[in-house]
Parts: C-alpha cells; sequence; structure tokens
C-alpha cells in the first residue's frame, strides 16, 4: 500500500508544482491590480441636464487596464491547465503508442465525452481512472472551472485575455448609495428583487428625471435652477478588475476571485484522478 501511495504522490508532484506556480501568478497579479486600482482609473460622474431635467450618471475610466495583467491572468491559467495534462500523462503517457495525444479530456459536449476519451488516450487508463475523469463533467454546461481553464487557455494563445474595470456585484440596496432610491424603478413587479444584482462598468450610463412638484410654473421655476455640470459623485462605489463580458464563463467575475476558485477547483480534480489511480494499483495487485 505504501509503494502505491509514493507512486501517486510522485504522479502528482509535477501537477502540484504547476498549481503552486499559478497561485505564484495569482498573488503577482493581485499585487499588480491593487497597484492599478491605486490610481483610482475609475469613478462615477454625474453630469445635470437642465435643459431636459435629468440628470446622467455614468461610470468613465481614466486609465486603460494594463497589458501586465492579461499577460499574468494567461500564466496563471496555463499553469493550471497544464496541471491537467500532466497528471493524465504521467497515467497513461508510458502505456500508449500515442504518447502526443495524451491530453486531459474535454468536450464540446457530453454525447462527444466517449470519443474524446478515446482521442486523448485515456482508454489505457483504469476504470476508476475513466470513472473520475467522466465524474468531473469536462464540457459545458458541467465543470464551470474546468471549462473556464480550457476556454482561457485557448483565448490567451489567439489574444490577450480582456479585462475591464468593474463595481463590485451590487443588489438594488447597495445601487440606492448612488442613486436616489425613489429616482428609479428596477422589475419592481418581482418579489425578490433586493436580489437582483447589478455591475457599473466603464461607459455604463444611466439617465433619471427629476421629479418636481408643484404646479407646470413651479415645476419650470425649479429647472431653470438647475446648473448645466459634470462633477464627480460624494459617493464611489468599490472598483475591481474583472474578465471581459465578452468571455464565455467568466465574463464580469472578478478576476482574483474567480481565478482562486479556478485553482481550487483543478487542484481538487487532480487528486480526484490520482485516487482513482491508487484505485485501479490496488486492484490490480
Amino acid at each position: 500500500m505504501s509503494d502505491i501511495i509514493l507512486e501517486v504522490a510522485d504522479i502528482l508532484r509535477p501537477s502540484y508544482l504547476k498549481i503552486a506556480r499559478a497561485k505564484k501568478h495569482i498573488l503577482d497579479l493581485q499585487r499588480e491590480i491593487d497597484a492599478f486600482l491605486g490610481t483610482k482609473p475609475a469613478k462615477l460622474v454625474i453630469r445635470d441636464d437642465r435643459a431636459a431635467g435629468q440628470t446622467i450618471r455614468s461610470v468613465k475610466q481614466n486609465s486603460p487596464v494594463p497589458e501586465t495583467i492579461s499577460l499574468i491572468i494567461g500564466d496563471a491559467v496555463h499553469n493550471l491547465r497544464c496541471a491537467l495534462d500532466l497528471t493524465v500523462f504521467a497515467i497513461v503517457g508510458d502505456k500508449t503508442p500515442s504518447p502526443q495525444s495524451v491530453q486531459f479530456p474535454w468536450a464540446w459536449s457530453p454525447e462527444k465525452l466517449e470519443a474524446t476519451l478515446t482521442t486523448r488516450q485515456m482508454r489505457h487508463a483504469g476504470k476508476n481512472v475513466i470513472d473520475a475523469v467522466k465524474a468531473l463533467e469536462p464540457y459545458p454546461g458541467g465543470n464551470e472551472a474546468i471549462e473556464a481553464v480550457h476556454r482561457l487557455d485557448i483565448t490567451d494563445k489567439h489574444q490577450l485575455i480582456l479585462t475591464a474595470v468593474s463595481s463590485a456585484e451590487m443588489t438594488l440596496e447597495e445601487f440606492s448609495r448612488f442613486v436616489p432610491a425613489d429616482t428609479y424603478r428596477a422589475q419592481a413587479a418581482r418579489p425578490d428583487k433586493r436580489n437582483i444584482t447589478l455591475f457599473l462598468t466603464a461607459g455604463s450610463e444611466w439617465t433619471l428625471n427629476y421629479r418636481f412638484k408643484g404646479n407646470r410654473t413651479e415645476r419650470r421655476g425649479a429647472r431653470s435652477k438647475i446648473a448645466a455640470r459634470e462633477y464627480e459623485a460624494d459617493v464611489q462605489p468599490t472598483f475591481h478588475i474583472c474578465f471581459d463580458t465578452s468571455l464565455p464563463v467568466v465574463g464580469m467575475m472578478p478576476v482574483i476571485d474567480c481565478l482562486v476558485g479556478m485553482t481550487t477547483r483543478i487542484e481538487e480534480a487532480c487528486l480526484q484522478i490520482g485516487r482513482a489511480h491508487a484505485a485501479d494499483l490496488l486492484g490490480a495487485k
């Protein structure tokens, strides 16, 4: 039994080194993001329009997200993808006549998983390993962490991974700190409206009509007193760096939180496959 434990530990060691490297990249990324957000690259501004009797709130970004952030994200994601590949290669790489085809199997639909297992040489693994891989649901709509890692790794091979400055996810109750609660209505008929969430990204803009009291003459007088000006809002949301909306699975998700979650899930996946291989080795004795 001890020899099996040592063999599995040896199999997982390269994968864990890659995961450790990904964690280091994430720490470096956090420092880069903190430094960038420390420059206050975005702000919530208010523009009063006297003629229209409106106030326009918008998020303005003063400087672009540094490309270094995209580069570090790509490095972290690639290490996570490599961790999966190294795990399965250590198990079947010396058993298949086509080791160059060995890769952690990602299928583009549940129906294609069986064929992908064959293409990626996983039929040379034991039954418990194959069952463990299937249980991970490596296809769209299955394991989101594995899907995110796979898609982002492909994206990083062709272009920089896009990010955006965004506020944190907010409930309507939190949103009312930035906009007077009596000036908007958001799906008020829904009983769960307190759970509706919003993001404020660079370029976000919404218009609110002033509500003047009194007769027509009094309302006109009140409108004429509105100064046409643009100014920074007294209360500012907390901004984060999120994945761009164009990215599947992770769009509008905070980069750091997302990468930390992905790392945990990939580490768990490698361990599950390693344990399954131990079961196969034990059964063969």
